[in-house]
């Protein structure tokens, strides 16, 4: 948690899948636009975007365009939070 209340979370590999995507829902579509289709599988508990980069294969160049996507939606959202009953409704039948 950011120390000034101002500041907000920076995104990285090290960030928890399901975190991210319970906290900003819009994060979601861009993961799975990078090639990570499970976003809200039970996985994602225990997941980082980097256990996603491997698994899936994504080029570096890729991975870089992922996070800085990922980090403009951190910036300009508030954050949400969603229970899992929540995001697997998404993966099941996603708004359109």
């Amino acid at each position: 948690m950011p120390s000034n209340p101002e500041q907000k979370k920076i995104i990285t590999a090290d960030t928890n899948v399901y975190e991210l995507i319970s906290e900003y829902p819009d994060s979601q579509e861009v993961l799975i636009e990078y090639g990570i289709p499970c976003a809200s599988c039970h996985f994602s508990s225990y997941d980082t975007i980097g256990d996603s980069i491997a698994e899936f294969g994504i080029e570096e160049e890729d991975v870089r365009d992922m996070l800085e996507q990922l980090n403009a939606i951190v910036q300009s959202t508030p954050p949400q939070k969603r229970d899992e009953t929540e995001l697997i409704e998404d993966e099941i039948a996603p708004e359109v």
